[in-house]
């Protein structure tokens, strides 16, 4: 609809007279405390929030920069994206000519400040770090274009830039080369974090396996026929065999005791009484079964 009552004026008007086509504002722009002041006081930039029916709004091809990063030594890849929003500021200056006239001949004034915010703001970053270059590089740009570029009678033009950082191809090369240690590095330690886990769950099988196999004496010949499934004969021979010699070797160190009780006057019962626990796990761990602790025999007959 706008284009079609855009047509039925200019057609009703007639040619356009040569001093009536729309050219950029060449006056400078008139004093004005109020816009000062609103240059000095600006918030942050703010998308903008234009329809994009109203007025004109352009995105230029991305501009490419290799620019010098901290020392000048290296440099970084810089594309920015610059959008133009241009807006008649009165109703008849509502012309898509005039407004695309008024940003080409602000494009080459802005290319030269977003070149030299950018060379600025990549020097204070080193070259190995393209995320913190792009970072500053934005806060540079949001930072000079919080007001209009162009603001007079006619139209008021904004700009927005957007910024990419990539690393150039010298830089990029050694940074693959770090990264792929860095990789490396965190593959064996997810390989270690994942043996020692395996190896304590293994210990903890273990732990329990271990714990119920030393409450019975018996536990190791099971393991062995568990293992082997073969020859339970040779197997129970075995078992009876290490008994007989486990109780022979006690029965030995009961009768050193005894002698070295002997020589230093002490009675057997005595020695018995007081290590009853000691020798009640002893005779457990060697299979002979046991009353159950308290009174003697005889005195529960008694």
């Amino acid at each position: 609809m706008r284009f079609l009552r855009r047509l039925w004026t200019r057609i009703r008007r007639g040619p356009v007279p040569e001093s009536a086509v729309p050219h950029a504002c060449t006056a400078e722009e008139p004093p004005n405390p109020i816009m000062y002041t609103q240059r000095v006081l600006q918030p942050p930039p703010m998308v903008c929030t234009h329809s994009q029916s109203e007025g004109l709004h352009v995105t230029d091809e991305a501009l490419t920069l290799v620019t010098p990063a901290e020392g000048d030594a290296l440099h970084f890849e810089v594309s920015v994206w610059v959008t133009w929003c241009a807006q008649p500021a009165t109703p008849q200056n509502d012309d898509e000519a005039l407004l695309r006239t008024e940003i080409a001949t602000l494009r080459s004034r802005v290319r030269r400040e977003v070149h030299d915010l950018v060379r600025a703001a990549a020097r204070t970053i080193p070259a190995h770090r393209p995320e913190l270059a792009e970072e500053e590089i934005q806060r540079a740009l949001n930072g000079r274009y919080t007001r209009a570029v162009h603001d007079c009678d006619r139209v008021i033009v904004k700009v927005a830039a957007r910024t990419w950082v990539t690393l150039t191809e010298d830089v990029r090369e050694r940074q693959r080369k770090l990264a792929y240690l860095i990789m490396d590095e965190h593959a064996r330690l997810q390989l270690t974090k994942a043996r020692v886990e395996r190896l304590g769950a293994e210990r903890d099988v273990w732990m329990d396996f271990l714990i119920a196999s030393d409450q019975s004496w018996r536990g190791r010949f099971a393991v062995l026929l568990a293992e082997h499934g073969t020859n339970a004969a040779e197997v129970i021979l075995t078992m009876q065999q290490a008994r007989k010699g486990e109780l022979e070797h006690f029965v030995s160190v009961l009768q050193m005791v005894d002698n070295a009780q002997k020589a230093a006057n002490v009675n057997i019962f005595d020695l018995v009484t007081g290590s009853d626990k000691v020798i009640r796990e002893a005779f457990e761990r060697l299979g002979v079964e046991l009353s159950p602790a308290g009174a003697m025999p005889w005195e529960e007959q008694g």
